[in-house]
């Protein structure tokens, strides 16, 4: 019984580091490609103000996790019937199970507010504390990318447990 379960819990670790991979590489792609939209013909980009740089750290966080919150549970019930998935019970996710909401929307929702609450403080803290009031087109596309990057990844077991849970529960 005990091995059995410890090669639940490494298939499933081994599940999540591929997908927090994909989810960092995915987002981080696309908040950069984003940013150069948004920001392309602005050079230095301004940091602060409503078109600034800590601005556009609401949609670059909350949009993305929305996002992931909303799809990834999907994918999740289509990649079931052709199987592959490592199991999950409601049990792996320990003492902050009661915290997650069980509805997909409320799940998606809570979940950009908390990245929201946790990331854009302390990205606009750290712009802040560097005293940049612009930054150069091409630092901005990096840091974009690398900040979609984190939130991407860091994101993703929040997401894929409870959804994959919720799949095999079904």
């Amino acid at each position: 019984m005990l091995t059995s379960l410890a090669a639940r819990r490494g298939d499933l670790r081994a599940f999540l580091r591929v997908e927090m991979a994909v989810g960092a590489a995915v987002n981080g792609a696309i908040t950069a490609g984003i940013a150069g939209l948004v920001f392309s013909g602005v050079d230095p980009v301004p940091v602060w103000g409503l078109g600034g740089l800590a601005f556009d750290l609401l949609p670059s966080t909350i949009l993305p996790v929305l996002a992931m919150g909303l799809l990834l549970p999907f994918v999740l019930r289509k990649r079931r019937a052709g199987g592959g998935l490592p199991d999950c019970d409601w049990s792996d996710l320990a003492g902050w199970s009661r915290f997650v909401p069980r509805g997909v929307v409320a799940r998606a929702v809570v979940l950009a507010l908390v990245w929201f609450i946790l990331f854009a403080p302390t990205a606009t803290a750290l712009l802040w504390g560097g005293g940049w009031t612009a930054v150069p087109f091409t630092i901005v596309l990096v840091g974009k990318a690398l900040y979609g990057a984190l939130v991407g990844a860091s994101v993703t077991p929040a997401i894929l447990l409870p959804a994959l849970c919720d799949v095999n529960r079904r």
